[in-house]
Protein backbone atom coordinates (compact mmCIF):
# COMPACT_ATOMS: atom_id res chain seq x y z
CA UNK A 1 0.00 0.00 0.00
CA UNK A 2 2.77 2.56 0.52
CA UNK A 3 4.50 1.82 -2.83
CA UNK A 4 0.97 2.29 -4.12
CA UNK A 5 0.24 5.43 -2.38
CA UNK A 6 3.91 6.60 -3.35
CA UNK A 7 3.42 5.77 -7.48
CA UNK A 8 0.15 7.44 -6.95
CA UNK A 9 -2.18 3.75 -7.08
CA UNK A 10 -4.98 3.01 -5.05
CA UNK A 11 -5.18 0.14 -2.62
CA UNK A 12 -6.60 -3.10 -4.58
CA UNK A 13 -8.42 -3.98 -1.20
CA UNK A 14 -7.89 -7.68 -1.98
CA UNK A 15 -10.19 -9.87 0.88
CA UNK A 16 -8.37 -12.54 2.07
CA UNK A 17 -11.04 -13.75 4.28
CA UNK A 18 -13.83 -13.74 1.12
CA UNK A 19 -11.45 -15.44 -1.06
CA UNK A 20 -10.95 -18.41 2.00
CA UNK A 21 -14.79 -18.46 2.15
CA UNK A 22 -15.41 -19.29 -1.29
CA UNK A 23 -12.81 -22.22 -1.30
CA UNK A 24 -14.21 -23.44 1.67
CA UNK A 25 -17.34 -23.28 0.26
CA UNK A 26 -16.57 -25.13 -3.40
CA UNK A 27 -14.38 -27.28 -1.72
CA UNK A 28 -17.33 -29.21 0.42
CA UNK A 29 -19.10 -31.08 -1.37
CA UNK A 30 -19.97 -34.72 -0.26
CA UNK A 31 -16.90 -36.57 0.20
CA UNK A 32 -14.98 -33.93 1.21
CA UNK A 33 -15.61 -31.72 3.96
CA UNK A 34 -14.06 -28.05 5.07
CA UNK A 35 -14.69 -28.24 9.08
CA UNK A 36 -12.47 -24.20 9.64
CA UNK A 37 -10.91 -22.16 7.76
CA UNK A 38 -8.66 -18.81 9.01
CA UNK A 39 -6.64 -16.30 7.79
CA UNK A 40 -3.14 -15.38 9.34
CA UNK A 41 -0.41 -13.32 8.76
CA UNK A 42 1.50 -15.58 10.86
CA UNK A 43 4.61 -17.70 9.67
CA UNK A 44 3.65 -20.44 12.27
CA UNK A 45 4.52 -23.89 11.65
CA UNK A 46 1.27 -25.58 12.78
CA UNK A 47 -1.67 -24.21 13.03
CA UNK A 48 -2.82 -23.84 16.72
CA UNK A 49 -6.32 -23.95 16.07
CA UNK A 50 -6.27 -27.51 14.24
CA UNK A 51 -6.30 -29.40 17.35
CA UNK A 52 -9.90 -28.65 18.40
CA UNK A 53 -10.92 -29.94 15.11
CA UNK A 54 -8.77 -32.85 14.40
CA UNK A 55 -8.76 -32.70 10.83
CA UNK A 56 -7.14 -35.42 8.71
CA UNK A 57 -5.66 -32.75 6.73
CA UNK A 58 -4.89 -29.14 6.07
CA UNK A 59 -4.86 -27.21 2.92
CA UNK A 60 -2.64 -23.77 3.20
CA UNK A 61 -2.63 -21.46 0.71
CA UNK A 62 -0.14 -18.74 0.94
CA UNK A 63 -1.06 -16.03 -1.42
CA UNK A 64 0.13 -12.98 -3.45
CA UNK A 65 -0.22 -9.28 -3.27
CA UNK A 66 -2.99 -8.94 -6.69
CA UNK A 67 -1.14 -7.84 -9.47
CA UNK A 68 -3.72 -5.48 -11.14
CA UNK A 69 -2.84 -3.43 -14.73
CA UNK A 70 -4.14 -1.93 -18.24
CA UNK A 71 -1.99 -2.34 -20.93
CA UNK A 72 -2.53 -0.86 -24.46
CA UNK A 73 -2.36 -3.85 -27.23
CA UNK A 74 -2.22 -3.52 -31.43
CA UNK A 75 -3.91 -6.35 -32.90
CA UNK A 76 -4.14 -7.52 -36.17
CA UNK A 77 -6.48 -9.43 -37.83
CA UNK A 78 -7.30 -10.79 -41.70
CA UNK A 79 -9.91 -11.88 -43.62
CA UNK A 80 -11.11 -11.91 -47.06
CA UNK A 81 -13.00 -9.45 -48.39
CA UNK A 82 -15.64 -10.07 -51.09
CA UNK A 83 -13.52 -10.21 -53.78
CA UNK A 84 -11.47 -12.77 -52.60
CA UNK A 85 -8.58 -10.36 -50.83
CA UNK A 86 -7.47 -11.08 -48.13
CA UNK A 87 -7.57 -7.74 -45.66
CA UNK A 88 -5.54 -6.53 -42.57
CA UNK A 89 -7.45 -4.33 -39.80
CA UNK A 90 -5.55 -3.29 -36.98
CA UNK A 91 -6.95 -2.42 -33.75
CA UNK A 92 -6.34 -1.08 -30.41
CA UNK A 93 -7.64 -2.72 -27.09
CA UNK A 94 -6.86 -2.12 -23.49
CA UNK A 95 -6.15 -5.31 -21.72
CA UNK A 96 -7.06 -5.05 -18.21
CA UNK A 97 -5.88 -8.14 -16.25
CA UNK A 98 -5.95 -9.07 -12.12
CA UNK A 99 -3.97 -12.08 -10.99
CA UNK A 100 -2.41 -13.82 -7.78
CA UNK A 101 -0.19 -16.25 -7.28
CA UNK A 102 -0.88 -18.85 -4.96
CA UNK A 103 1.96 -21.71 -2.83
CA UNK A 104 -0.52 -24.52 -2.08
CA UNK A 105 0.19 -27.31 0.06
CA UNK A 106 -1.89 -29.85 1.43
CA UNK A 107 -0.61 -31.10 4.80
CA UNK A 108 -1.42 -34.89 6.53
CA UNK A 109 -2.35 -34.06 10.16
CA UNK A 110 -1.32 -34.34 12.65
CA UNK A 111 2.12 -34.95 11.41
CA UNK A 112 1.78 -32.14 8.94
CA UNK A 113 3.84 -34.50 6.04
CA UNK A 114 3.26 -32.88 2.46
CA UNK A 115 0.71 -34.27 0.42
CA UNK A 116 0.28 -32.29 -2.69
CA UNK A 117 2.72 -29.16 -3.47
CA UNK A 118 2.01 -26.55 -5.85
CA UNK A 119 2.36 -22.74 -6.86
CA UNK A 120 -0.71 -21.70 -9.17
CA UNK A 121 -1.84 -18.30 -10.29
CA UNK A 122 -5.37 -17.36 -10.82
CA UNK A 123 -6.69 -14.34 -12.94
CA UNK A 124 -9.50 -12.22 -14.75
CA UNK A 125 -8.62 -10.67 -18.01
CA UNK A 126 -11.13 -8.18 -19.88
CA UNK A 127 -10.05 -6.53 -23.56
CA UNK A 128 -11.64 -2.71 -23.86
CA UNK A 129 -12.13 -0.37 -26.49
CA UNK A 130 -10.75 2.32 -24.73
CA UNK A 131 -8.72 3.02 -21.17
CA UNK A 132 -11.36 4.84 -19.40
CA UNK A 133 -12.18 2.62 -16.69
CA UNK A 134 -10.34 3.27 -13.52
CA UNK A 135 -8.28 0.08 -12.98
CA UNK A 136 -8.63 0.09 -9.66
CA UNK A 137 -12.72 0.34 -9.99
CA UNK A 138 -12.29 -2.55 -12.55
CA UNK A 139 -10.40 -4.84 -10.36
CA UNK A 140 -12.97 -4.31 -7.61
CA UNK A 141 -15.77 -5.13 -9.86
CA UNK A 142 -14.01 -7.88 -11.26
CA UNK A 143 -12.47 -9.34 -7.53
CA UNK A 144 -15.47 -12.25 -7.26
CA UNK A 145 -14.13 -13.66 -11.06
CA UNK A 146 -10.90 -13.56 -9.26
CA UNK A 147 -12.12 -15.76 -6.64
CA UNK A 148 -14.32 -17.71 -8.91
CA UNK A 149 -11.20 -18.50 -10.59
CA UNK A 150 -9.31 -19.93 -7.51
CA UNK A 151 -12.04 -21.99 -5.81
CA UNK A 152 -12.66 -24.00 -9.57
CA UNK A 153 -8.95 -24.21 -10.32
CA UNK A 154 -8.64 -25.94 -6.77
CA UNK A 155 -11.90 -27.66 -6.75
CA UNK A 156 -10.72 -29.28 -10.21
CA UNK A 157 -7.45 -30.44 -8.73
CA UNK A 158 -9.05 -32.13 -5.33
CA UNK A 159 -12.44 -32.72 -5.25
CA UNK A 160 -13.18 -35.92 -6.78
CA UNK A 161 -9.63 -37.27 -6.63
CA UNK A 162 -9.32 -40.93 -4.84
CA UNK A 163 -8.84 -42.04 -1.79
CA UNK A 164 -8.25 -44.48 0.39
CA UNK A 165 -10.16 -43.02 3.71
CA UNK A 166 -12.57 -40.43 4.66
CA UNK A 167 -10.56 -37.10 5.44
CA UNK A 168 -11.92 -34.30 5.95
CA UNK A 169 -9.89 -31.11 5.60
Amino acid sequence: NLVGSLLKQRDTGFDHGKLAGRIARTLSRPGTEVRAWRVSRGEEKTDPYARYFAPAGILEIKVSDPLVSARKEERTSHYLDKEKKQQTVKTTVWEYSASITADIKLLSAPEAATLDKLTETFGVKEDRPDNKADVGEWYRDRQENLFNDAAAKLAGRYIGRPVLRYRPV
